[in-house]
């Protein structure tokens, strides 16, 4: 998906250049040709933030969609929960623990002193509140 969104803007790049040039070959001779390409320069200016901005909201997403299609589940590849925040941890053992995450050591710190390699990792559930309390 990145490598579509990085064509598309490329094109507008090179459309935006394209008017970007044709004003200036047409500044002395034509100024209504002079300000349509600057308008057109503009144009395609404004897509592209418009195609970058779009491009950020779907990453966003996406990694929200991923989140909740694997329960929760966040690799350790994509993001490292918080220092020294309690989190499950599924393992390399197939083992689900609880660990906190040490940025100083760059490792989970499992409450079991297991060294199992962490693949995985979600946020607590919130703590059981009985009804009526």
């Amino acid at each position: 998906m990145k490598e579509a969104f990085e064509k598309i803007i490329k094109r507008l790049k090179e459309k935006r250049e394209y008017h970007l040039k044709e004003r200036a070959r047409n500044h002395w001779d034509d100024s209504y040709m002079c300000l349509k390409h600057l308008y057109e320069a503009d144009a395609f200016a404004e897509a592209i933030e418009i195609v970058k901005e779009e491009y950020k909201s779907l990453t966003i997403e996406e990694k929200s969609l991923t989140e909740k299609f694997n329960d929760g589940w966040i690799p350790v590849s994509e993001r490292l929960p918080e220092n020294n925040k309690a989190v499950l941890v599924f393992t390399d053992a197939g083992e689900i623990d609880v660990d906190y995450y040490g940025v100083y050591c760059k490792n989970f710190i499992g409450l079991k002193g297991t060294s199992q390699k962490a693949l995985a990792w979600q946020p607590l559930p919130e703590p059981y509140q009985p009804k009526g309390e």
